[in-house]
């Protein structure tokens, strides 16, 4: 087995552009506070395949990095016999604009061409000399739980966390501080004798900084590798999100403005340095102690899926489902726009206006909708039906807010939404025509080596539907097998939170875009990708539509 590590600095220092994670346009950059990287990996199978892991310290991964970083290996390679893993480890502090879907770029406001390059053009070198580096190594897992007396994560959505069965069932924690996988896991990766790298897997949002922040950070994540690397004198460390959809690192209330919980400190650079030494802490424990050798084969596939349609195996589907359960259009329901209490959104008085709003669209739809022929009536209907009870605000499959598709004739004044400002802006344009506003076709991954599983997903997972998904790893392979889920990976789309943390819709359920049935359907498609590595065979996969240059150079930003 061959093995090898690269980092390079991957910072835009582009002033008065817009940070992704919080939907702020007045989180603008003014500096930079600590610079940000992406760390990779490269690991040589003893059958020749290549997986390489990249950790890129942003808020999410889009299409715009993954398939131009494939397309690059596959050339530099000049084979098709290695996997790519793209992961985000969810800063909110670093720019946006990188991503050729819209929607998430509106804060910015729009694509900015600098960006996207920065961050392809650091991931590039870092590829390159990780293949020219590859040298005979060893891997090593390990994993073990931080003591709930640390202040590293909490639940943020109790409520939620606690309509799911198997919490009372099962008699499962349920206090924010113990509500939460306080489980690391790691791989400490050695060339002949030495430690040249590590990587992590934990769950905690890193969001540590709020979003009246104007400086480039890593937040927590980024300074436990950094703490992490300097304790040796040549090491990267990958640290990688876990199950983190409902996890929060801020505990104390606050009454102040912008975010309503935050860390130890008042200061959040210094909260976010605490949290990440807690982090570091913990991993430097894990990789020193002498772990499981993991050697062998690698088998890695990734498969792309239209998740606006997809019929789960009911196996994955609670007790009580409907017959006609199945994902729809990916929609942002009202709870979404309303923010959490570290990043909030909307006013209260707002938010229920807009829901009264939402009310009589749907209503108006069904009634219009015995006009239509069957067909068309139908897929209203289960749209509907699908959704519920998500108060839809606005509709990225079919391209519309509050029912209305001319953006530009929204009765919301751009003074009072900027984000609203800018869509309209762009439609006038004509920059939103092509495709949906956030990517529907995504990407599952499954990484077998030795009996180490790695499952990627595209979403925010939440720890109980983290729970679900690892018991479905373990009940395929059985008890012995190590796993790692591994959200954030290889695009974005939303949370994915159980069918009874949707009901709820607390802000995870409202940016839960595929609608109640989401988990379930990702879980069918995981569940494929099982038996085709079981069999010996490749899963079916599509692949994700691409935009003109022209609409993309028509919601470009200038910066």
């Amino acid at each position: 087995m061959d093995v090898s590590f690269a980092k390079i600095d991957i910072t835009p220092d582009i002033r008065g552009i817009s940070m992704l994670g919080y939907g702020n346009p007045h989180n603008i950059v003014k500096g930079v506070e600590t610079p940000i990287q992406v760390r990779t990996t490269c690991v040589k199978g003893e059958n020749e395949f290549l997986y390489f892991l990249l950790n890129f310290e942003i808020c999410f991964i889009t299409d715009s990095l993954f398939t131009p970083l494939r397309s690059f290996l596959e050339e530099m390679l000049g084979h098709k016999n290695f996997a790519i893993h793209l992961t985000a480890q969810h800063t909110h502090s670093a720019p946006s604009g990188y991503d050729y879907y819209p929607l998430y770029n509106m804060p910015t406001p729009g694509y900015v061409k600098r960006v996207h390059e920065k961050y392809l053009a650091g991931a590039k070198e870092s590829l390159t000399l990780c293949y020219e580096n590859l040298k005979p190594g060893r891997i090593e897992f390990n994993e073990g739980e931080i003591a709930l007396s640390e202040d590293v994560s909490f639940n943020r959505s109790m409520d939620a966390y606690l309509n799911n069965p198997e919490v009372h069932l099962e008699n499962l924690p349920q206090t924010r501080r113990s509500a939460v996988n306080k489980r690391m896991q790691t791989l400490a990766i050695y060339q002949a004798d030495k430690l040249i790298g590590s990587l992590n897997w934990f769950a905690v949002h890193a969001t540590n900084i709020p979003n009246t922040n104007f400086y480039i950070s890593p937040d927590n994540k980024g300074y436990a590798a950094l703490k992490v690397e300097k304790n040796f004198e040549e090491h990267i460390a990958l640290f990688n999100q876990g199950c983190a959809g409902d996890v929060s690192p801020n505990f104390v209330k606050q009454e102040t403005r912008g975010a309503r919980m935050r860390g130890k400190y008042a200061n959040p650079f210094d909260s976010a340095k605490y949290n990440g030494s807690l982090q570091a802490n913990h991993c430097l424990s894990l990789i020193g102690t002498k772990g499981q050798d993991i050697k062998g084969d690698i088998f890695s596939q990734t498969v792309f899926r239209d998740f606006s349609d997809i019929k789960p195996d009911p196996k994955f589907l609670p007790k009580g489902a409907p017959s006609s359960a199945r994902t729809v259009e990916p929609c942002h329901g009202v709870a979404f726009i309303q923010g959490t209490k570290e990043g909030p959104g909307i006013p209260h008085a707002l938010g229920f206006l807009i829901k009264l709003l939402a009310s009589a669209v749907k209503a108006l739809h069904i009634l219009t909708s015995y006009l239509l022929p069957q067909n068309k009536r139908e897929r209203v209907w289960s749209l509907y039906r699908n959704q519920y009870p998500k108060s839809i605000f606005l509709n990225a499959g079919d391209k519309n807010v509050l029912g209305i598709r001319d953006i530009s004739k929204l009765p919301i004044p751009s003074f009072i939404d900027p984000l609203i400002g800018t869509m309209k802006k762009y439609y006038k344009r004509g920059a939103l025509n092509e495709l949906t506003w956030v990517q529907k076709i995504l990407p599952v991954q499954l990484t077998v080596l030795d009996n180490l599983v790695i499952a990627a997903f595209p979403g925010e997972i939440t720890t109980i539907a983290g729970r679900r998904i690892e018991k479905q790893i373990r009940d395929a392979y059985g008890d012995q097998v190590k796993i790692i889920i591994s959200p954030y990976s290889n695009a974005f789309c939303g949370y994915i939170t159980t069918p009874e943390e949707y009901e709820m819709q607390m802000y995870e359920g409202g940016h839960t875009l595929f609608g109640r049935w989401t988990l379930p359907a990702f879980q069918t498609v995981l569940a494929e990708l099982i038996c085709a590595h079981q069999k010996g065979n490749q899963a079916e996969s599509i692949q994700p539509p691409k935009f003109s240059e022209q609409e993309i150079t028509l919601r470009s930003n200038s910066q």
